[in-house]
């Protein structure tokens, strides 16, 4: 069927009549407030206090959900108004207060087709980087080759003489100092170094290997 107008007219009054009974549960809601507060005040330890509560509760989520239901409204007129002779799908709306209308006939309102959008499933345009090769991963993990100094010289040329590169042997730290004859604060840098640059792999429990 065409939208017409009294197919609107009937929205409109579907309309009116859900904010009658928003305005009037917004009211209850509020005089149920009032003697919420007098009940506290003149007995605050009642427990009917609490079913006094409880029903406010209720009518103020009436009210609440009641109000979503006419910005809804407003939104199908709106849609409606709109469409002009456009024919849509209907469906039964809810009868009209009785006092308008009777049993043996039902208003319809014409179901929002515009509003409706199709999902769209967000997809990753941008390729997925190809997974690194196991190379690709050692050359990115391995340091830059660096200039050995002082220090670490003497700890390699101390751990060359000690360590091999098929079995781990577990080196103390203040060893490899009093080894490459250097003060054991620097030790931790000049090891550190040669772990970096390839020379010396270490293990777990201060084992190490040449590499």
């Amino acid at each position: 069927m065409s939208v017409t107008k009294s197919t609107l007219s009937a929205i409109q009054q579907a309309g009116q009549a859900i904010n009658e009974a928003r305005q009037s549960l917004a009211e209850a809601a509020k005089d149920h407030a009032q003697q919420v507060m007098a009940a506290v005040a003149s007995q605050p330890f009642s427990v009917e206090n609490d079913k006094l509560f409880v029903r406010w509760k209720t009518i103020a989520r009436l009210a609440q959900e009641v109000h979503s239901i006419e910005e809804q409204f407003k939104t199908i007129y709106q849609t409606a108004s709109g469409l002009g002779g456009a024919r849509m799908p209907v469906l039964t709306a809810l009868p009209h207060h009785p006092s308008h209308t009777t049993a043996s006939h039902q208003s319809t309102f014409v179901v929002d087709t515009l509003a409706a959008e199709d999902v769209h499933v967000k997809s990753s345009s941008t390729p997925k980087a190809p997974r690194r090769t196991k190379a690709r991963k050692a050359k990115r993990t391995a340091s830059p080759a660096r200039s050995l100094s002082g220090n670490d010289t003497k700890v390699l040329n101390y751990l060359s003489a000690t360590l091999n590169r098929k079995s781990w042997i577990s080196v103390t730290q203040g060893s490899m100092a009093d080894g490459a004859g250097i003060p054991r604060g620097s030790i931790g840098v000049a090891l550190l170094r040669l772990i970096q640059a390839g020379q010396v792999i270490e293990g777990q429990k201060g084992k190490y290997k040449l590499a």
